[in-house]
């Protein structure tokens, strides 16, 4: 049982501990029949209280004004640079051979990427190549769009002439390559050229080798610029189910200002859009009711960092609620589940944007169900396991309830007894007794002052004797605002205060 449903689920639970209490006169003598009265329960219980016992405090606060808020939170979609971009590290093949003096690289840029200029986290990069001249030959190999402090990557190197005989000279770096990092890239019309001269060193001709190449290793961007195509983030459809009704058996709750909050964050320099495939609210009684809204229609658009805020996060939220949406109907009433399909899109504009190997963006949902509202009949149900030996000598017990009661909220209950055959042996308050009034309010659903009511149950020995067989008790309650429509609210300084006693008539041996 959830116990920040309701405070009056304690006024319930003491009813049923009643049996337990009753070993409190074991070992007492009584030679003949005798009354005993003896009190259970004069507490004072405080929605503050409940709320510190509630299992899982993350879904409930309190705002600053004491009301209470129920909230329900979900993912619903996040990426980031490193899993949407990784295949920018394999920019230049591992190996690239160098068959002309004057070539451009076969960069592997994916899909309709178009770069402007990217920024090497890490990477190396060798040269080798042979020389199969009776000559020394002097070699210079340039990368003018792989650039560092505004100079071109270049390498020089001098290879022995060859002999004659055997393997033509190796000329490499391979064992002391390159560090590129920190270095940019900044293609042209999206390629990358290089160059190289090969002169004799002794008669300064030119000449043309047929065996150069380029290793490139470890490549890892830091900073990418440029115009990205429409990226979708294909995002799994999820829910989220409403707890708070979790014991609903029937009746009407209605919230009179739910919230649906996205928060957004999002560090890629790339205007981005949410777009809502499906939006539904199931209610208990299995109706889909879907989400409606502009922005259901068109989409969300967060905001994005500018050039001159390369590595900040932005954060937004975006709230639905009865203003641009028609959520007060959908969610304002019996919501048990939320059923929601959101994808992101990013470049919808087709605008140049950047991102950095650390961006990333992701949008949470939050569903707000703020205890201001009505109720009518709101049913609930809870089992507890009893245990009643101690009524062998009970001819007849008559319980009495006291409640001074600040929360606006009216409780009616029944008790029943079952026992091991699952038969109904005896019923408490068969037609729904009104244990306590709900407190008054004001015109905004704020409490005034304190209703009171002294309830008398009455239990013969034939209805103890039929009790005396169950395992069970099943505690009914109704709920309603007492304020006919108006809407009440439930605040954490609000409280009720309750006080049992009972008569129990006992048989001497």
């Amino acid at each position: 049982m959830n116990s920040s449903a309701w405070p009056f689920w304690l006024v319930l639970l003491g009813i049923s501990l009643a049996g337990n209490k009753l070993e409190e006169l074991e070992g007492l003598e009584i030679n003949s029949e005798a009354e005993l009265a003896f009190p259970f329960i004069n507490s004072t219980i405080s929605i503050a209280e409940l709320l510190e016992e509630t299992n899982d405090l993350a879904t409930v606060y309190v705002d600053e004004t004491g009301l209470i808020h129920f909230l329900y939170e979900g993912e619903v979609f996040g990426e980031t640079a490193r899993e949407r971009y990784e295949s920018l590290n394999f920019l230049i093949p591992p190996v690239v051979p160098v068959t002309s003096p004057d070539q451009a690289l076969p960069l592997l840029i994916p899909g309709d990427i178009d770069i402007d200029s990217l920024i090497l986290r890490t990477g190396t990069m060798a040269y080798r190549f042979r020389n199969p001249f009776q000559e020394e030959v002097e070699v210079e190999i340039r990368l003018p769009q792989i650039r560092s402090g505004g100079e071109a990557l270049r390498f020089e190197a001098t290879a022995p002439a060859y002999s004659g005989s055997g393997d033509f000279p190796l000329v490499t770096n391979s064992d002391n390559p390159k560090d590129l990092s920190g270095y940019a890239i900044i293609p042209v019309n999206d390629t990358i050229y290089v160059e190289y001269t090969a002169r004799r060193t002794v008669s300064g001709d030119e000449v043309t080798l047929d065996n150069v190449a380029l290793e490139v290793d470890s490549f890892n961007f830091s900073y990418v610029e440029g115009f990205f195509g429409n990226q979708v983030d294909d995002s799994p459809r999820d829910t989220i189910e409403v707890e708070f009704f979790d014991s609903w058996v029937q009746g009407d709750v209605y919230f009179a200002d739910p919230t649906i909050t996205l928060d957004f964050e999002n560090s890629f320099g790339l205007p981005t859009r949410a777009v809502i495939n499906r939006f539904d609210v199931i209610s208990v009684r299995g109706e889909v009711l879907p989400l409606e809204s502009e922005f259901v229609d068109d989409g969300i658009d967060f905001p994005f960092p500018s050039l001159d805020q390369v590595g900040q996060v932005i954060r937004t939220e975006f709230v639905f609620d009865k203003t641009n949406s028609n959520l007060d109907n959908i969610l304002g009433s019996e919501p048990a589940l939320v059923d929601y399909d959101i994808d992101a899109v990013s470049e919808p504009v087709n605008q140049r944007g950047f991102f950095t190997d650390s961006s990333y963006y992701q949008a949470r949902l939050r569903i707000d169900l703020p205890l201001f509202g009505t109720g009518a009949d709101y049913l609930v149900r809870d089992t507890v396991e009893l245990d009643l030996d101690e009524l062998d000598n009970a001819s007849e017990a008559e319980f009495k309830v006291v409640a001074d009661n600040g929360i606006p909220l009216q409780m009616e209950v029944v008790y029943t007894f079952i026992n091991e055959r699952d038969e109904v042996v005896a019923t408490l308050l068969e037609g729904g007794e009104l244990i306590v009034e709900g407190a008054p309010v004001d015109a905004e659903g704020n409490p005034t002052g304190v209703a009171s009511k002294t309830t008398f149950v009455l239990v013969s020995e034939a209805e103890l004797e039929a009790i005396h067989t169950a395992d069970r008790g099943v505690l009914t309650a109704i709920f309603s605002t007492s304020a006919g429509d108006a809407p009440v609210r439930i605040a954490d300084d609000q409280q009720s205060n309750v006080r049992m006693g009972a008569i129990v008539t006992l048989d001497g041996e």
